[in-house]
């Protein structure tokens, strides 16, 4: 009895799951890191503005604006911002960063992107990339509410539980839980689609791998891979070690470059919080800076993470053996009878999801020596390792950084048939007669756009693109 007690906690235990929350009122402080410097003297005056949109419109409502912090290019803004949180309104919010100027128009520092259930999903904490340098964290000013309930018992809610991760699986099957003790992660790297730096063949590239804690900005480098040449898909064979931390809010920093005779070219790089890729089960693919994707794998055996529960170590349930007395057998009349012609069923039609999206850009690239930029947008779709194919091109602007191109475009999307499938944007700018010049280059994953309800907006050299539902 006692060791069948302990396989259902066990099984209630492995089964709680974190709801997730619908409707909050958010209050929430930001700051900024490795922020460009804009003045001659000193480092830049800057501020923040805060806006937000819904059900993928694009009217920005602006909710506040931070102080003015004087030289500083770390800035922690001490102001509190409010904000109701509905996950079925698809809420977005909208940083931008200026450089107070008395004398001149404020200089534009950076621009970030963040969906608001991505924030209310990792704890109310969150760190963004800025579309020129630098990145933002959000943090929230109150308690984090954290609700669980079991499978099958819908009427029992554990309030103020605490989610957890695994550390990892013990030798017997033993089940180990993590609170605020560190974790040893092992992982392995590997990228796809690699931009080409050779003239001739493909990339040669290696990955420095850096970490920083809390609100430091302060790099320290904890491994370097090999060299693999002439290849654009690498994977790495390094087995790198890190000790995580779950109380000092630590990020990975990886810089892929290009073994050149000595001359290292950036080929990509990317931050991860590496809470982000604990709570993706410790498998996770993120976007390059340039183009293409790493992949961050652990290589040890992992339980799914979010368990709600003290820490505990959990023995293995032995299998109890339980005997019967055979009766015997008694003998049977089996009556002949007609065989049954079974029919071939025919498997069942792969799914299509058909989808119909247009594109707007914000704050492009000025490329043009008088005006801004004539931008139009080349659109591809790509799947697995096969070539790019062309789906069209959007209407060519004159003088526009901020655009939306009337053009809708159709992908019929079956994830069955096609894995991986990703789209990829070419934004130029039109130069009459001369060679269009690039004004941002990015793919996107088609499932993860999908999840985003059809809306994603990405960033590019400079400003960032839009893809939403038509």
């Amino acid at each position: 009895m006692f060791k069948l007690l302990a396989l259902l906690l066990v099984a209630a235990v492995y089964a709680a799951q974190a709801a997730p929350i619908e409707t909050i009122k958010l209050r929430f402080k930001i700051s900024a890191r490795d922020l460009p410097d804009k003045d001659n003297v000193g480092k830049g005056d800057p501020y923040a503005e805060v806006y937000y949109t819904e059900d993928g419109k694009k009217d920005e409502i602006k909710i506040g604006k931070t102080a003015t912090l004087t030289d500083q290019a770390n800035p922690d803004w001490g102001d509190v911002f409010e904000f109701e949180f509905v996950r079925s309104k698809r809420q977005k919010w909208i940083l931008k960063i200026y450089d107070h100027d008395n004398l001149r128009e404020d200089d534009k520092l950076g621009l970030a992107y963040i969906e608001v259930a991505d924030f209310v999903d990792k704890n109310q904490h969150l760190s963004q990339n800025l579309n020129k340098k630098g990145y933002v964290l959000l943090d929230t000013v109150d308690p984090v509410p954290v609700a669980s309930t079991i499978p099958g018992q819908p009427g029992v809610v554990l309030q103020n539980t605490q989610v957890v991760p695994i550390s990892h699986v013990a030798p017997g099957g033993q089940i180990v839980y993590s609170t605020t003790s560190p974790m040893k992660l092992k992982f392995k790297l590997s990228a796809r689609d690699l931009p080409d730096k050779d003239k001739v063949g493909a990339t040669d590239p290696y990955v420095d791998l850096y970490y920083t804690e809390g609100a430091s900005t302060k790099q320290t480098k904890f491994g370097t891979t090999a060299v693999i040449n002439d290849n654009n898909n690498p994977s790495w064979g390094e087995i790198f070690e890190f000790q995580y931390d779950p109380t000092r809010a630590q990020k990975w920093y990886f810089e892929i470059r290009d073994s050149d005779y000595g001359d290292t070219d950036g080929v990509g790089k990317v931050w991860v919080d590496v809470a982000d890729y604990i709570a993706k089960g410790q498998t996770l693919t993120v976007n390059l800076s340039k183009k293409g994707t790493l992949t961050i794998q652990s290589i040890e055996p992992v339980v799914n993470p979010g368990v709600a529960g003290p820490v505990q170590q959990l023995q293995p349930v032995q299998p109890v053996l339980i005997h019967h007395p055979v009766q015997p057998l008694q003998p049977v009349l089996v009556q002949q009878v007609q065989p049954v012609v079974v029919q071939p069923v025919a498997p069942p039609a792969p799914t299509v999801q058909k989808l119909r999206f247009k594109l707007s850009a914000k704050g492009l690239e000025d490329r043009d020596v008088l005006g801004t930029s004539d931008p139009y947008v080349k659109v591809y779709f790509k799947h697995g390792s096969e070539k790019d194919v062309l789906i069209g091109n959007t209407k060519k602007y004159d003088d526009k950084e901020n655009v939306d191109w009337p053009d809708v475009f159709e992908y019929n999307y079956s994830p069955s048939v096609n894995p991986n499938p990703k789209f990829h944007f070419l934004v130029l700018d039109d130069d009459n007669g001369r060679s269009d010049e690039e004004l941002g280059d990015v793919y996107v994953d088609v499932a993860e756009y999908v999840q985003k309800g059809e809306s994603l907006s990405v960033s590019l050299k400079k400003g960032s693109l839009t893809i939403s539902k038509a």
